[in-house]
């Protein structure tokens, strides 16, 4: 990936959403904007394939299900959804442990230089809001990484994390989210809401184009996004196929020279 943003190739295959150094890159080399195509879904949980990004607490823990507005104001310093501050567990509702302090762990997921691939997913998914760049807190202690989580969880009744479900311990659970900020049903982390493009956390396979790709490119992603492309994936067993507005969303994105609404480029 790095070549390609550096000008090299035509295309490239990547892992996880895009930071704003990387679209920033691309455009320094390129001298265009990048395109990220998803081509398929992530896997549900299996390990080191995409998995699925769960916020996960102990398994004593009261709290089933948290909002983005609740995601954001956990993570971030900027809050651009609009919770207060979550410093106890009755900020989350948790009425039996009002006063309990919420312990954040993984800080260095998103303290260091380049933030983890997970930790992208989460800014992006709760933190941006509005055409506006969350920001991370910076009054967490930076002393576990995100490969740490499930286990200090584990230990832990009023630790709170992120980590992949293809890393879920005993002890801890995956909570369910809300997609709306004025409520809504909770999303649990299952096979069926990931398959189904219904939880938000769930993450994608996309391979980076130009903006205007060429005609040989475009063929390609017509393929990959087409129903024999599609079926090659399912066929594999790890990673999701695409839902078909998922797909059509791709096929738009090819023909029209936008940008990939799930990229990370500042409007």
């Amino acid at each position: 990936m790095r070549r390609f943003l550096a000008g090299e190739g035509d295309f490239a295959f990547v892992s996880r959403d895009l930071a704003y150094a990387d679209v920033a890159a691309y455009r320094r080399g390129h001298g265009q904007d990048v395109k990220p195509i998803a081509v398929a879904g992530g896997s549900w949980r299996h390990f080191g394939f995409i998995d699925t990004v769960a916020v996960v607490v102990h398994e004593s823990n009261p709290l089933r299900a948290m909002s983005l507005a609740q995601l954001d104001a956990l993570f971030s310093s900027s809050r651009l959804r609009g919770h207060h501050p979550v410093r106890t567990w009755g900020d989350l509702g948790v009425a039996e442990w009002a006063d309990k302090p919420v312990r954040v762990v993984g800080a260095a997921a998103w303290s260091s230089a380049e933030p983890s691939a997970r930790a992208i997913a989460i800014r992006r998914v709760a933190m941006d809001h509005a055409g506006s760049e969350g920001r991370w807190r910076k009054d967490v202690p930076v002393d576990s990484k995100e490969a740490d989580v499930p286990d200090i969880v584990a230990r832990d009744p009023y630790a709170i994390g992120f980590t992949g479900l293809g890393h879920m311990v005993p002890q801890i659970r995956a909570l369910a989210l809300i997609q709306s900020d004025g409520g809504g049903r909770p999303v649990p982390p299952d096979y069926e809401s990931v398959a189904r493009g219904q939880y938000p956390l769930a993450r994608f396979a996309y391979v980076l184009s130009a903006a205007k790709p060429s005609p040989i490119m475009r063929e390609f992603l017509r393929f990959v996004l087409s129903k024999d492309g599609q079926e090659i994936v399912s066929e594999q067993g790890i990673f999701l196929p695409l839902r078909a507005l998922q797909a059509s969303e791709g096929l738009r994105l090819i023909d029209s020279g936008a940008t990939q609404l799930g990229c990370s480029a500042r409007p």
